[in-house]
């Protein structure tokens, strides 16, 4: 699929998804055809990325839904399993606790009760910063600075990204594990491929506004003005409605 435009150019159904039946599928009508591809997009499966590489001859960019999905899994099912069995312990001690008669009882289950408290505080202060590091993410992974409205590539998006993954790291000690620092570590891979899917942008930005006006005030104006305002707008209007 094109992404800029959503035609489709070809569409099949393989149970064998290796990088031979990709290659087979695209070889029927890509070579024929005489176009050359710049940018793949691809979720980052192996088979994929060797298509963009080898059979295509092109940069790979991974699929940023993809990538934060697999980012995000680890930690946030860390947490959703604890909130669930605090939950329980909680409401397990809550129980004895209205039925205990002994005075001893009562306290010992009383200070059970307080400790588990300061544990479902804790896990919900993880879980606030868990979902604010997430969203930085998103909102870092962007052509702008949605902040300056300034463009950015791969320094400003490291930058931009530092904090919020070293929240994410210091989370995955006490949630996830080691599956959750992999996954933050093959996030921090693919950066440099989610850097070039942002200058693919903006290349076809370029591209597009060239063929729409040849006076240069008027491209700099929409690159810098209007395309920024335009995003932020954007940005700010699904944060309301999210």
């Amino acid at each position: 699929m094109e992404l800029a435009s959503g035609y489709i150019f070809t569409e099949v159904e393989c149970d064998n998804r290796s990088y031979a039946t990709w290659s087979e599928q695209i070889q029927q009508w890509w070579t024929q055809a005489g176009w050359q591809c710049h940018f793949m997009v691809s979720d980052g499966a192996p088979a994929l990325i060797k298509l963009a590489l080898s059979g295509l001859d092109c940069v790979s960019v991974a699929d940023l839904f993809h990538a934060l999905r697999a980012l995000a899994q680890p930690i946030g099912s860390a947490i959703g399993r604890q909130v669930s069995q605090f939950n329980k312990k909680a409401q397990t001690l809550q129980k004895q606790y209205t039925q205990a008669t002994n005075s001893l009882k009562c306290q010992e289950l009383q200070r059970a009760l307080d400790a588990v408290w300061i544990q479902q505080q804790t896990l919900e202060e993880d879980k606030n910063t868990y979902h604010q590091a997430l969203q930085a993410i998103t909102l870092a992974i962007h052509p702008f600075n949605l902040i300056t409205l300034q463009w950015q590539l791969f320094d400003e998006l490291s930058t931009g990204l530092s904090v919020p993954l070293k929240q994410l790291f210091t989370l995955a000690e006490s949630y996830g594990g080691d599956k959750a620092i992999q996954a933050l570590d093959t996030f921090q891979q693919q950066l440099p491929s989610m850097a070039q899917g942002i200058y693919a942008w903006w290349r076809w930005v370029n591209q597009a506004l060239s063929l729409k006006t040849e006076d240069l005030a008027v491209q700099q104006w929409v690159l810098t003005v209007l395309l920024p305002w335009a995003n932020l707008a954007t940005a700010s209007g699904q944060n309301s409605s999210s």
